[in-house]
């Protein structure tokens, strides 16, 4: 399946199709072998790695944040998501104090996939 760490080019087609036909975000039109780590990035934004700094991460411009979570914040761009985004904003309101711990768990989409135990004391930190 996978040849010095790159997919195969079966495993790379079959991917690209999927993404192709199911309308998932992707970076197919780029150059690189990184448009494959991109494409599965792209269908969550947040890594687990990104849990323990998620406080500064949401404090800082979204020039510093890993190039996924900028493609899914971009509103202009292919890749943008707008319930990432609106998650993203709920978070920030949390770290800022703006919004309570208890209405963003409430708030956020069934689809943001997080358990909230997870980023919950995460998202002041920093």
């Amino acid at each position: 399946m996978f040849r010095t760490s790159l997919p195969k080019p079966a495993l790379r087609e079959a991917v690209e199709t999927a993404c192709r036909t199911f309308g998932l975000r992707h970076g197919f039109e780029d150059v690189g072998q990184q448009v494959w780590v991109r494409t599965i990035w792209l269908q969550s934004g947040l890594l687990c790695s990104h849990i323990p700094v998620l406080g500064s991460m949401l404090a800082g411009p979204t020039y510093t944040q890993p190039l996924a979570i900028q493609l899914l914040l971009d509103i202009e761009g292919p890749n943008a998501s707008a319930s990432f985004q609106a998650s993203w904003k709920l978070l920030q309101d949390v770290r800022l104090g703006g919004v309570s711990e208890k209405a963003a768990l409430n708030a956020l989409p069934p689809m943001f996939g997080y358990r909230p135990s997870r980023w919950k004391s995460y998202s002041r930190s920093a």
